[in-house]
């Protein structure tokens, strides 16, 4: 399965504002719920945060993945957002994240 076959216009966010990483977690999961793709938003986002509290998943170059397996969940959903401005978020080079998928 190709990136390109889990993203439209419903899963991207692009550009979009928010003050933390769990902000910009929060509006990405609240963006695959409002497409239909996840089926339970609140414990979306609950799997998703706590991924996230035990290890960063800001790999380097202004990109974070974060990510979790989700009961229910058929196959991957994914969804695509970009900052204008950069975000902590403990990322291992210590730059600010520009894109994120989740």
């Amino acid at each position: 399965m190709r990136i390109s076959e889990l993203l439209d216009e419903k899963t991207l966010l692009i550009p979009f504002e928010a003050a933390s990483k769990e902000e910009a977690i929060e509006a990405l999961v609240d963006r695959l719920a409002a497409a239909g793709r996840i089926p339970d938003r609140d414990a979306a986002l609950e799997a998703v945060l706590a991924r996230e509290r035990a290890l960063s998943t800001g790999v380097g170059g202004g990109i974070a993945v974060p990510h979790a397996t989700l009961a229910g969940l058929k196959g991957p959903a994914l969804a695509l957002g970009r900052l204008e401005e950069g975000i902590e978020f403990d990322s291992v080079d210590g730059q600010g994240v520009r894109l994120i998928f989740l």
